[in-house]
Formats: structure tokens, sequence, C-alpha cells
């Protein structure tokens, strides 16, 4: 969008986990700087005016205190963000004041600059304000405290995050034109279906993605990923003309085994159940959730709440599993005949790549992962990534984790019914 040289200059030779993140950006701009003790929150049941069903008229009565960090507040008080992995990278660990911070995307005129011709706003004032800054003191950062940044290596949006950021907003396009460059992913997502729902209500949509990024991604010896040959079946469209003259389409189906990677819901349950969360290289966007809190909970703080979680999550997996598959489950006959099974996309995941190919492959060098969600809410994924270089070449691969509920079937009782020969 806007070429700096003297920002380009700055930032150059930085790896790109180190640059603005809008995401990080616009979460820490909500974040207030007021809150900063849990008494802020705390307080005690105060009076408002409510409406009396009986009478219609207005009265005072108690109202419950909503406390900070809960699923019913939607406020970012600094006393829980200050430290958390976006707000200290879009503050570069508190060196970028917290009012520049805050007031990133408010709307207004910011007055003349002298170095634009046309007027600019206060928001394209302010991100140039805010990039001077960081691009002056980064460096300087990264040599200090690299760990603020590492955190960017893998980002994760979970249904929270996915509902109140990744979604088409018109705000969101237009926010994205203030950084100097971005490169924008749009894409129509699957529908989510009852797994998914499963862990969203069980607050283990975070630990089933960090789990995932275990097994996949760092090849974690606690979650053990096989191979296992698996059909897939395509359609492809073949025009052909009728007697008529007129063209129609068939479909060509193809069946082709595959090896495919694959991590067992069990293996991952009994993992998950017993182990804490993940800190080290990974970066939440968005609320602090009971879901974001035990998916991050390395010293194993909320071990009664991840136990409660995961034995909830058990019992609803088995109804999953013998009631609501009842209609799809396949027995042999079905297997024989090819019959699909139950699938649902889960998750998302986008490797960025960039720089020069090494290895005996020639592969680009993995610079990020995002992580996502596939929220029940969204249809269509709209990604925005700040985090480039200026006139550097990326390739983004996009894959769907999903889940297939298979089948094991056995012979047994074998009898000769004819011999063969005579050996």
């Amino acid at each position: 969008h806007i070429y700096k040289p003297k920002y380009e200059s700055n930032i150059s030779g930085l790896n790109e986990i180190t640059l603005p993140n809008y995401y990080a950006l616009l979460a820490s701009s909500l974040v207030d700087v007021t809150k900063t003790s849990a008494d802020d929150y705390r307080g005690t049941v105060h009076l408002d005016y409510v409406l009396d069903e009986e009478t219609g008229e207005e009265r005072l009565a108690p109202v419950e205190v909503v406390h900070a960090g809960t699923i019913a507040d939607m406020s970012y008080p600094m006393y829980i963000y200050a430290n958390v992995p976006f707000y200290r990278h879009a503050t570069l660990n508190r060196v970028i004041d917290s009012g520049l911070v805050g007031r990133m995307f408010k709307e207004g005129h910011g007055g003349s600059d002298v170095s634009a011709i046309k007027r600019l706003t206060k928001q394209e004032k302010t991100m140039n304000e805010y990039l001077d800054v960081y691009a002056n003191n980064a460096k300087n950062v990264t040599r200090h405290n690299s760990k603020i940044f590492s955190h960017f290596k893998n980002v994760f949006f979970n249904t929270t995050g996915v509902d109140e950021y990744l979604k088409p907003m018109p705000d969101r396009n237009k926010h994205s034109k203030l950084f100097p460059m971005n490169i924008n992913l749009k894409f129509k997502t699957e529908n989510s279906g009852l797994f998914v729902k499963l862990l969203n209500d069980c607050d283990l949509d975070g630990k089933f993605m960090t789990g995932i990024y275990q097994g996949f991604a760092k090849r974690s010896n606690k979650y053990e990923i096989r191979k296992r040959k698996f059909v897939e079946m395509t359609e492809n469209p073949i025009e052909k003309i009728d007697e008529e003259g007129f063209p129609y389409n068939v479909f060509e189906l193809k069946n082709n085994t595959k090896d495919l990677k694959f991590l067992n819901v069990f293996d991952w349950w009994n993992e998950s159940y017993k182990s804490g969360g993940v800190e080290k290289e990974i970066a939440f966007i968005g609320r602090a959730t009971e879901s974001v809190k035990i998916a991050t909970d390395k010293p194993h703080r909320y071990r009664f709440e991840n136990t409660a979680k995961h034995l909830k999550f058990a019992s609803l997996f088995r109804k999953f599993l013998e009631v609501k598959f009842a209609a799809t489950n396949r027995d042999y006959l079905d297997l024989i005949k090819g019959k699909q099974s139950y699938v649902e996309t889960v998750l998302y995941r986008i490797i960025k790549r960039g720089g020069t190919p090494t290895g005996p492959n020639r592969r680009t060098p993995v610079i990020q992962n995002i992580w996502i969600m596939n929220s029940p809410d969204l249809d269509v994924l709209d990604f925005f990534d700040t985090q480039v270089h200026y006139d550097k070449k990326y390739r983004y691969d996009i894959i769907a984790y999903k889940l297939i509920v298979g089948a094991k079937y056995r012979y047994k009782d074998l009898r000769i019914s004819k011999r063969i020969s005579g050996t």
C-alpha cells in the first residue's frame, strides 16, 4: 500500500514474526489500561435500573457483576492481558506507549502531515507514529528478549478468536490498508459439525488445537502421529453431448489409495487429560477464555478445570459415537461397497513459507503457522498477513484437519472349506 523507505530500512534483516501483526495490534488496542487489578472488576453487587416484569416499570435492583476473564466478559482488562504474547508483541514488551496502541483504530481526522499531499485520517497518522517507534526499537528488543517474538511462530485463533477477528468485515479491509503492505487470504470454509460443537461446549477447542500442533508440527512423542492407507474418492465433471446436440455433465468417480497421517482422538484425549498446556512458541489471539487458559497452562495450575473438562468430553464423545451416528454407522457390507464414513473439518492450518529452498527436496522454509478453528458461525475466512517484507515472495499452504469416524473389522473362526492342493 505505502512504501516507507525509513521503515523498510530499519526492519530489513528482521524475521517476519518480528514485524507488526495486525491481529495482535487490534486485540491490544482493546485493552483497558485503567483496569490494573482484579479489584477493578470484583467490587460489590451494585444497583441499577431494571424492567419489572409484572408492572412494566423501571425499578432499582441488584445487578450481577461480570467478572473479568469469564465468558460473559467481553472486555480486555490490563491486569489480565499485560503479559499475554499478543500484547507484549504489539507494544514491544511495553516499549511502545499503551495510549498510542489504544487509539490506533479510533475514527477521526488527525490533521495535516507535512510529508503528505492529502489530509491524513487519525488512524493513518497514529499508524505512522506507531511504525516509526516500532521500527526504531524492534531490533534492540529482539536482541534483549527474542522470546517475545518467538511466540508468533504459531498463531492460534480458537473459536472465540475466529468469531471476533476472522469474519469478513468492512473495517478489517480498511485497517489492513494502514499497514505498509499485507497479503489477504480469503476462502470459503466447510461447515463444522457436531465434534467442533462438542469441543466448544467442553472448552477444549484450544487444547485440541495445541495437541494437533504438537503432533503434526512439532512431532512430539506425546501425540503419536501414524500413517494409514485411506481411500480418496474424487468426482470429475465430464461434458458430453446428448442426441439433440445439447451439452450435459456427468461425473466420473475415481478411487485412489493414499497414505495419510492421522492422530487417534482417544490417544489425544489420554495425553491431553493428564498433561498441562503449551506456552512456548505459541500465541492465542483474543480473549483469555477458559479454552485459552487450559490450552496454555504449562504449570498445570488449572488441573481441576482440565480434568473436569476432559471427563465431560469423554461422556459426550461416547454419546457422539453411539447415538448421533446410529444412522450412519457402517457394517461390513457398507465397507465393501465403499460407503463413506462420517467426515468433519475441525480446523485449518496456514503454513507460510518464504526464502531460499533448502534440503534434498528443495523445500521453501516455513516461517510461520496460523492455526484456525472451524467455527460454526464462519462461512468465509478473511485473513490479513501484515508480517511481510517488501519485494519478497511468499507461499501459503492451507491444510484442513478432518475428523473421520473409522471402522475396524477382523476375521475369526476361519475354516478350510476346500483344499486347493495336497500340501
